[in-house]
């Protein structure tokens, strides 16, 4: 399929883009081979292949609603580089005024 000069004017004036004489020419050259490649799917036969509406199954696989196991308070601080009273000790980040 080739594309003329007029549909490439038309596409920019669609989307509000300008574009000068010499990118046009080429845009309209490469536009039109990806339009003949694109156009050369059409001789594909697919007589024996079945649609495909998703690339991917919609099975829907639930998982056990098990709550997982708690980590204890000690293995919670042990990595912390400051702890007290039980707590993390992170440097203040809002100063009060």
């Amino acid at each position: 399929m080739k594309l003329h000069n007029r549909d490439i004017q038309k596409l920019f004036a669609l989307s509000k883009l300008t574009i000068n004489k010499d990118e046009q020419e080429s845009l309209s050259q490469d536009l039109s081979s990806v339009l003949s490649w694109v156009g050369s799917l059409q001789s594909v036969n697919t007589k024996h292949i079945r649609p495909m509406i998703h690339p991917v199954p919609l099975n829907m696989f639930c998982n056990d609603d098990i709550p997982p196991e708690n980590i204890s308070l000690d293995n919670a601080l042990k990595n912390a580089p400051e702890s007290e009273n039980n707590h993390f000790l992170v440097p203040r980040v809002i100063d009060q005024a």
